[in-house]
């Protein structure tokens, strides 16, 4: 029903009034339903999405959907206490918000992968500036991790042109049957959709990436400029449904969503997601409205 009202409120009002009354309406809601607290969020991950010792896991995340009375970087400490030593977190480490080809078609600074800052929420930079976290050299889809199996999950990415493809993080990590989480949000974002699509992309139902091959430069860890070679996704992949594909199609044993106070959570199995996502796609079902 919310979604009906804010999709008429689109319609007919200006877009920054829209806005406005947007974040009042979630003011007014985090008053009414409360704040998480410190072990509310433990009890999610431990108990509701089955975290433990040595799990590798990616993570989703929106701090202020997330609605903690605790300090943020809290988060960040209870999800690497939780996996331990044996453990590796992954976060996506995006530099820019727009289209690929939108951000490559203006003039840009040059992707730094030791300076560029995360566009990707608090979790994710904060990550980032760990000293002891590496991050992927992709100049679309860059990944940060930290943990035993950082390093290994990481290393090939920018020898992919497809930035979900066979040598990604996202592919990669399923070698290590990872946990993908979201916390303070569903499964709209889930970057891991789009591993099927580039790897089958022989098969897939779809065009999701365009021809056209854009070299970038990139600095790595050592300062050295280096190219590399990326596709950008194709116009068809907006018309899209995540949330809908998932009711639809996706059992709670292979993802779990869930509400908390008003904060969305969800935990997929990494190995049978992909699985089910491969089966669909062979029966013309995706995420979009073909």
């Amino acid at each position: 029903m919310i979604k009906v009202i804010y999709n008429i409120l689109q319609v007919v009002l200006p877009k920054n009034k829209v806005k406005r009354i947007k974040k009042q309406y979630n003011r007014a809601k985090k008053g009414i339903l409360g704040r998480n607290r410190f072990k509310d969020v433990e009890d999610v991950l431990c108990n509701r999405m089955g975290i433990k010792k040595g799990d590798t896991v990616f993570v989703h995340s929106s701090i202020e959907k997330l609605n903690i009375n605790f300090e943020p970087s809290e988060v960040f400490k209870l999800l690497l206490d939780i996996v331990g030593e044996e453990g590796t977190l992954l976060f996506p480490c995006w530099h820019f918000k727009t289209r690929a080809e939108e951000y490559f078609s203006k003039p840009h600074k040059t992707f730094n992968v030791r300076r560029t800052r995360s566009k990707m929420g608090y979790l994710t930079e904060f990550a980032r500036l760990q000293t002891y976290s590496v991050r992927s050299l992709h100049p679309t889809n860059s990944i940060v991790a930290v943990g035993k199996h950082a390093e290994i999950i990481i290393k090939e990415h920018h020898k992919d042109i497809y930035p979900c493809g066979n040598y990604s993080p996202f592919y990669r990590m399923m070698n290590y049957d990872a946990k993908i989480i979201g916390l303070g949000v569903d499964v709209d974002n889930m970057s891991f959709l789009h591993c099927v699509e580039d790897v089958e992309n022989e098969t897939f139902p779809l065009e999701t990436r365009k021809d056209k091959v854009y070299s970038e430069p990139v600095i790595d860890i050592d300062g050295k400029e280096t190219f590399v070679d990326v596709l950008v996704p194709s116009d068809k992949i907006s018309d899209r449904n995540p949330r809908q594909f998932f009711t639809r199609h996706v059992s709670e044993n292979i993802c779990n969503r869930f509400k908390i106070r008003g904060a969305e959570f969800f935990c997929a199995d990494s190995v049978k997601l992909y699985d089910k996502l491969s089966e669909l796609h062979k029966r013309g079902i995706t995420i979009y409205n073909l």
